[in-house]
């Protein structure tokens, strides 16, 4: 397909998705505005427009070698999307490939001798979403499912907080706040945003379960949203989800819905176990791989187990709480390198991050005036867990390592916990500000205020990691990093100024002003974290690949160290030995350690002896190596 007519297919099934997006908010009694859908509809494609426009690929050439090391043509990229393409592509791609074979896609015969392919949810083989990429080229079916997932989630998060009584100008900043966080835009590529941008739909539905009038159709779009949660492609992340709102269902239980609560359970479990039952097809296989997987194996104890204690203690994670108000507090890998200190990849340190102004306006829960409903309330609790179980505070992270299954979650995934409720949260607070404001002019002081307290504390950050950010040399990139959010900050309180002194301003200008710059500053963070690039240089066969496909079938290869890296063979047609992947089996990974020497602990796992029998047994013909 020719660029034109890539562009033309994506933007007309994404059209197709967008209306039933607003045909099913409308059935469900909730129609969304033409303004607000106009927005939602359009902003996903700014976001990605030159993959939609241009037909590129969000990664470049050097992340998808095959047989050479990584080349130093000086393209700005970032290393933690090599996920992206030699993980997610090439397992879409044997999808894609399964499909179109007439095959149910039940095994990636490409990667280690073998693996689960609809046992590896990330796959998301059965999803719909999935099945309508296949319509496109690979990379632009990246761009199709990203550019729906944002959708998704400004829609839905929307209809959540609206439906929670916000007014629809703070539950639109509420909106923007956390679908364009760094819980979606850091991982707009990965299929852990295919069940976060669920997320706020499944909440939403829970609230329509209690109108009398909308009740079953809220029943029957509930289970249909439970029903493609799993098929999503991250069970974790629909499992920390189903968490999230089990805990703030409970905490507005006590805090004084009951009735609310109590009205909406039997229903809701009914949706659920009948979305339970629909999804067994593919729960079933992602069950057994996990508890087959080697992945499974390794997370023998709690992540924080080296600090849990009956007394009180600290965080864990030293200036973890920054990366909640300046994402690149320890670096990025892309424009800044990494600085000690951080306690995983950029991605994951981010993910909590929604906006600083978003974050600012937390600050107002101390405001005193309007009554705060139960629904706002209760968020405190999963927005606390959320930081302190990231972080190790006490007694969070206690309480997390002692549920079942959320126990062996990486900490650091809590963060969007924080992100969803946080957002939700400055919604509701400047929705109460609004109408605190015609009472009391006054209260325009508590907001001033606490910009300009988060503005120290950035200030005040940046003066005290200036010294460690000129040893790394990012000083530049981290000055403008806090410029940006300085920047922002001076916004939020011009814009303040300029319209709380009159109520009726304030809602007509102020909140969608307010949501501007929210909106700007994330859209910056989240559009650097890419660098868009030709389709066409991607999986560029070197002569050493050109040879082995002319050889005579069926053989199997190996890579001497991270040449070849494992997945990516299936763009040349070659099985590899080797596995990378979330659901490789443990018993294949103790065969290889004991008869090549293949250590099943290291994230990245490499051959020992590339001389032993059992690569004969296992029809190795062929060793990949680099020139001489």
């Amino acid at each position: 397909m020719t660029a034109f007519a890539t562009g033309a297919a994506l933007i007309g099934i994404y059209a197709l998705g967008a209306a039933l997006v607003a045909i099913t908010a409308s059935g469900l009694g909730r129609r969304i505005p033409a303004g607000p859908l106009l927005l939602f509809v359009l902003l996903p494609l700014f976001f990605l427009r030159r993959g939609i426009l241009e037909s590129k690929a969000p990664v470049g050439p050097d992340q998808a070698f095959f047989t050479v090391p990584e080349s130093r043509s000086g393209l700005r990229g970032s290393a933690w999307m090599n996920d992206v393409v030699r993980q997610i592509a090439p397992w879409e791609e044997a999808v894609r490939l399964a499909w179109k074979a007439g095959e149910l896609p039940n095994r990636d015969r490409w990667n280690g001798c073998g693996t689960p392919l609809d046992g590896n949810g990330q796959a998301a083989a059965y999803s719909p979403i999935t099945l309508l990429g296949l319509l496109l080229p690979t990379f632009a079916a990246f761009t199709f499912w990203a550019a729906l997932r944002l959708l998704l989630c400004l829609t839905g998060m929307w209809l959540w907080l609206t439906e929670l009584a916000v007014s629809g100008r703070a539950a639109l900043f509420g909106s923007v706040a956390f679908s364009l966080s760094m819980t979606m835009t850091a991982w707009i590529f990965f299929p852990l945003t295919a069940a976060v941008c669920l997320w706020p739909w499944v909440l939403f539905l829970l609230e329509r379960l209690a109108q009398p009038p909308a009740r079953r159709r809220a029943f029957a779009a509930l289970t249909a949203a439970l029903f493609l949660w799993p098929l999503s492609g991250h069970l974790e992340t629909v499992v920390s989800a189903a968490a999230f709102t089990a805990l703030w269902l409970a905490m507005r239980a006590l805090l004084g819905d009951r009735r609310h609560v109590a009205g909406i359970l039997l229903p809701a479990g009914g949706a659920a176990l009948l979305a339970l039952g629909l999804s067994a097809f593919s729960l079933l296989p992602q069950a057994l791989a996990i508890r087959a997987s080697n992945r499974m194996a390794l997370l023998a104890q709690p992540f924080w187990t080296p600090i849990l204690s009956l007394t009180p203690h600290g965080p864990g994670w030293v200036h973890g709480e920054r990366l909640v108000l300046l994402p690149r507090f320890f670096g990025d890998k892309i424009d800044s390198p990494m600085i000690p200190g951080g306690a995983g990849a950029f991605p994951e340190m981010a993910q909590g991050y929604f906006g600083i102004l978003p974050v600012a306006c937390l600050l107002l829960l101390a405001r005193p005036g309007g009554r705060r409903c139960p629904a706002e309330r209760s968020l405190l609790v999963p927005l606390c867990v959320g930081i302190g179980a990231a972080i190790g505070l006490w007694p969070f992270a206690e309480f997390v390592s002692r549920l079942p299954v959320l126990s062996n979650m990486f900490p650091l995934r809590y963060l969007s916990w924080f992100a969803l409720a946080g957002a939700a949260i400055a919604a509701f607070e400047l929705d109460r500000l609004q109408k605190d404001l015609g009472r009391r002019r006054w209260e325009l002081l508590w907001p001033l205020a606490a910009l300009s307290a988060v503005a120290l504390l950035v200030f005040q950050s940046y003066r005290q990691e200036s010294g460690v950010y000129a040893a790394a040399g990012a000083l530049p990139a981290q000055r403008q990093a806090f410029q940006l959010a300085g920047g922002a900050l001076a916004a939020g309180l011009a814009v303040f100024a300029a319209t709380a002194w009159r109520p009726s301003r304030f809602r007509a200008w102020g909140l969608p002003l307010l949501t501007v710059v929210a909106g700007v500053e994330l859209y910056i963070q989240g559009a650097r974290l890419y660098a868009w690039d030709d389709t066409q240089k991607l999986f560029t066969a070197t002569p050493l690949v050109q040879f082995l496909r002319a050889q005579p079938r069926p053989f199997r290869v190996v890579g001497e160290g991270s040449v070849l890296f494992p997945n990516v063979g299936i763009f040349a047609g070659l099985e590899d030995v080797r596995t990378h992947d979330p659901g490789e089996r443990r018993d294949y990974t103790e065969f290889l350690d004991a008869t090549c020497g293949y250590d099943p602990i290291p994230y990245f796992k490499r051959i020992g002896d590339a001389n032993a029998p059992a690569l004969d047994f296992l029809n190795v013909r062929y060793l990949v190596s680099v020139p001489g």
